[in-house]
């Protein structure tokens, strides 16, 4: 019967196939080794848990059908060659020299910090600087629960531990994450550390003093251990009342802070169109904690009828300050950056006939100046904001315009026009400010972008009828657009430029404040003739009058050039220069100024010299438009004049000196580019007529550039307008935080980081670049036009670091006000109460209490028990070779009296013990010889 058995059915099983357990061994040992964590001679030194940077090291494997996730985290550390191990002498593992490194017993409390530890917990609780955790990929929903599972992957990294020589603590995520539960193993030659971690919402009461706590933790070590000292430190919290400043909401235009006993208002001077104040849920907390960083365990008493670690009594003090405020003015920026995306159009809110109604180009504007702007200020404009509000913003934007309303006038004079900063904004509390503070604050206040809609084509419209009117803008910078400012200051000074040439044409005399350097040249001077003769005897002639000068500029150019013999636009003479051909004095003549040109126009140039190159006939149009008008004037003015006289007075330096071989003499000639055959100098002065700067046409046609500004500001969607207000925008809040630091004498504090916005602000300023605009096939006609007109976009990079500077110092203040009204201190002189301040804003919200005999010093105002207030307790304790110590000598006494005894070692012992009211957290972690049982 046995020889009919089949060996090849179901019934043979092979033994010798590979389990889960030993394939999930084999990857885990491949990823260590690639991660050479038995390396021990790169680990560097100085590390505080509190300050260093983190390089996390991330791999996935799968274990009894789970993705299981393997997270390797090194600290970055400076390296120093002069203290690192030699492998030959097997020095202690350099996770056992942090266990036992009194330099991070007690790190920053975690409820301090406004956003999660950088540090992960297991190096706040342990010192560790090096450490491996495995947990499951999806920590919410499949975290571990069994204790097979908890056997499964803990043997596991022992084995795994102790075969590749691991210099590297190995640890277990367990139970849910928000718990902070982990189970590991570190391996040595001949020592195993065990890591435990034990929570309790109800210890029993001997354990929530550190007499019970050391009894149970000399309970847990080895036999020898039992006539050694440990090293304990202590750390107790306290939590004081909440400190509460109500600082009411002001919004200018609608809302007036109410004011009682409670409440406090800032004091501003300027820039009252943006918000300010705190919510009334603002805060600030003060924490105290003081330590005993370094006793002996049987030099103290602490248990429920008594305690010795009261705030008298403590070494260590320090203050912790937090404060959670939001202020009116952040939120206020937040808001209105939500338009940095938006493409609505004016049109979608306000209608398409928002601008009014337009004057015929022709018309005579002089005589309907009141009238017409006043009409045209009349219509409705739809949308959320009252008819009186939008007046009393109107008011606020054109004081000069509404003096019986006006409260906030431009100033005439500032002494301070300098900005060294250099930021590419305008002057402070300019029209472009005021405009950009009302935008963001009636986004936020008074009707989100419906309102601001109806604000900006409110501007607009305003705008449109000064034009109408020939009234010139107020707050905006005289002179041509400045490319050093905005683009929306550019295009305004652009507008008043043409509003200036208008009111020129039309009185034909120059119109103040505005004024150019071309009409008081031709003012002041005298127009100047050479007779036939070769005397030296001048004629003077004097300006033409308004009449012949309208009429002059119906005739042709050719047919406006007069005798070539007859001298006309001369301004004066070229020091004592002479004609080539003849004896006359060479005259500079009266020329037309040069075109003004904004930022985007400047673009547009640059990109059609670029795109058609240099040589193309339309460029050198372009570029020869000011040179003609030059050499038709300077013709004008030197009738018996050649090419050469006029390079020697436009271009000296293309008029060389050379030595005459043959004779000797030194003589001139042009220069090579302007002997050239055919080039364009040379083309222009011949076809060139002798016509003065009066009667040219013009090189600057201010009606056309007038209109393409008001359709450039008419034809804006929401994001564009917040584009050109941004950068003006960022510029008042930082001044009007300014302004309220001043007010409130603490500028000095804060100068600092105010200067340090504004150098980003600058930085951020000169980022915003010009863009084209891509042609959308699908885009309507009209707005085709405006893209033709206005081909160009504002590209802005990320406003958001600013801003969250600026909500910084919004807090820092708040927490200031709070500090100094805390009982005890609020008595205090100012001089000390902001010394202390200083240290609390330069040690991230902390400040000792205790000081040097020169120094302000708090102990003395927390004398009492203050049990009541306290919040936690945390107690470390030590035992083992290795402690450290950074500042105290006590340790080395205490380590030379155990080893007196000959032939014990003693392994490092840990544990951290956790106190809140009743509930306790134990971080163990026990150190085994693995060679030797004690």
């Amino acid at each position: 019967m046995a020889e009919e058995i089949d060996d090849n059915g179901f019934y043979r099983e092979d033994f010798s196939a590979e389990s889960d357990w030993e394939v999930f061994n084999a990857q885990l040992c491949d990823l260590f080794q690639k991660w050479e964590l038995s390396q021990t001679a790169d680990w560097g030194d100085e590390f505080d848990v509190d300050k260093s940077k983190w390089q996390i090291e991330e791999e996935q494997l799968e274990a009894m059908g789970k993705q299981m996730t393997i997270k390797y985290y090194k600290a970055l550390l400076e390296q120093n060659n002069s203290k690192l191990p030699n492998a030959d002498e097997n020095p202690t593992p350099a996770f056992h020299e942090d266990l036992m490194s009194m330099a991070n017993t007690f790190g920053r409390l975690s409820f301090l910090d406004e956003k999660p530890h950088e540090a992960h917990y297991l190096s706040r609780m342990y010192g560790l600087r090096r450490f491996v955790v495995i947990h499951p990929t999806k920590l919410q929903s499949h975290y571990l629960t069994s204790t097979s599972k908890f056997s499964f992957f803990l043997s596991s990294i022992s084995v795994v531990a102790a075969e590749v020589c691991s210099a590297v603590p190995i640890f277990l995520r367990i139970h849910d994450p928000k718990w902070n539960f982990f189970l590991g193993v570190g391996m040595s030659s001949y020592m195993r550390t065990n890591f435990n971690l034990v929570a309790l919402d109800q210890a029993p009461s001997e354990y929530l003093y550190l007499s019970g706590l050391v009894k149970m933790f000399k309970e847990k070590l080895p036999r020898n251990y039992d006539q050694h000292t440990a090293v304990v430190s202590v750390r107790n919290t306290y939590t004081l009342d909440t400190i509460k400043l109500r600082v009411p909401m002001y919004v200018p235009f609608g809302m007036t802070p109410l004011v009682d006993e409670e409440r406090s208002v800032i004091s501003i001077s300027q820039f009252v169109a943006l918000p300010h104040g705190y919510t009334p849920l603002a805060y600030s907390n003060i924490f105290l904690v003081f330590s005993w960083p370094e006793l002996a365990d049987n030099v103290f008493i602490d248990s429920a009828l008594q305690t010795q670690f009261v705030p008298s009594k403590a070494p260590c003090g320090e203050l912790h300050q937090t404060a959670d405020a939001n202020s009116y003015l952040t939120s206020c920026l937040k808001d209105y950056f939500l338009l940095i995306t938006a493409r609505n159009t004016l049109e979608s809110y306000v209608g398409a006939n928002f601008s009014g109604s337009l004057l015929q180009p022709g018309e005579n504007l002089l005589g309907k100046r009141s009238k017409q702007y006043a009409e045209t200020s009349q219509n409705k404009l739809p949308g959320p904001i009252t008819e009186f509000e939008l007046k009393s913003m109107l008011c606020y934007l054109f004081p000069e315009l509404h003096p019986e309303m006006a409260l906030f006038f431009y100033e005439t004079s500032s002494e301070d026009k300098i900005d060294p900063h250099r930021i590419k904004s305008a002057e402070k509390d300019s029209l472009i400010h005021r405009l950009s503070c009302l935008l963001a604050t009636v986004h936020a206040h008074f009707g989100g972008n419906t309102g601001m809609a109806q604000l900006y084509a409110a501007f607009t419209r305003e705008i449109r009828s000064l034009w109408n009117s020939c009234i010139p803008i107020p707050g905006v910078a005289p002179g041509l657009p400045d490319i050093k400012t905005c683009l929306l200051h550019q295009k305004l000074q652009m507008l008043n430029v043409c509003i200036e040439k208008r009111l020129q044409r039309e009185k034909g005399i120059q119109q103040q404040p505005f004024e150019t350097e071309m009409v008081k040249t031709m003012q002041d001077a005298d127009i100047i003739s050479d007779d036939d003769d070769d005397t030296e005897e001048e004629e003077f002639y004097d300006l033409t009058d308004e009449e012949d000068a309208i009429a002059d500029k119906q005739i042709p150019r050719v047919a406006r050039s007069k005798s070539p013999l007859k001298a006309e636009g001369r301004l004066q003479r070229c020091n004592n220069m002479r004609l080539l051909q003849s004896q006359d004095y060479l005259y500079v003549p009266i020329t037309q100024d040069a075109v003004p040109k904004t930022e985007d126009c400047l673009q547009d140039d640059l990109n059609a010299v670029m795109q058609m190159g240099s040589d193309s006939e339309y460029i050198t149009d372009m570029m020869c438009s000011t040179v003609v008008s030059d050499v038709e004037a300077f013709k004008a003015a030197n009738p018996k004049a050649c090419f050469e006289d006029f390079i020697r007075w436009f271009s000296p330096n293309d008029w060389e000196e050379y030595s005459d071989e043959s004779s000797g003499e030194m003589k001139y000639k042009l220069s090579a580019r302007m002997q050239a055959p055919g080039n364009t100098w040379q083309k222009v002065w011949k076809q060139a007529k002798p016509v003065p700067a009066l009667r040219q046409k013009r090189l600057f046609d201010d009606t056309l550039e007038g209109y393409k500004v008001l359709s450039y500001l008419e034809s804006r969607n929401m994001g564009e307008i917040f584009g050109l207000t941004v950068v003006p925008l960022l510029h008042s809040a930082i001044l009007k935080l300014k302004d309220i630091l001043l007010n409130s004498d603490v500028l000095d504090m804060f100068s600092q980081t105010l200067e340090q916005l504004l150098a980003d602000l600058s930085r951020f300023s000169r980022d915003v670049e010009l863009v084209e605009v891509n042609k959308d096939p699908s885009t309507s006609s009209q707005s085709m036009h405006h893209m033709r007109e206005n081909k160009y976009a504002l590209q802005l990079p990320d406003p958001h670091p600013i801003l969250r500077k600026i909500e910084r110092l919004e807090k820092e203040f708040y927490q200031y006000k709070c500090f100094e009204s805390f009982p005890g201190i609020k008595d205090l002189p100012l001089a000390q109460i902001q010394a202390k301040f200083r240290e609390i804003l330069t040690n991230n919200g902390c400040c000792r209490i205790d000081g040097p005999s020169d120094e302000f010093s708090l102990q003395s105002m927390f004398k009492d028990d203050m049990r009541e207030k306290l919040t936690s307790k945390e107690y470390v304790m030590r035992l083992g070779e290795g402690l450290r110590s950074r500042e105290f000598g006590s340790i080395k006494a205490m380590e030379e009296k155990d080893n007196q005894q000959p032939g014990v070692t003693l392994m490092p012992q840990f544990l951290r013990a956790i106190v809140t009211g009743q509930k306790l957290r134990l971080c163990g972690a026990f150190t085994e010889n693995t060679t030797f049982l004690d």
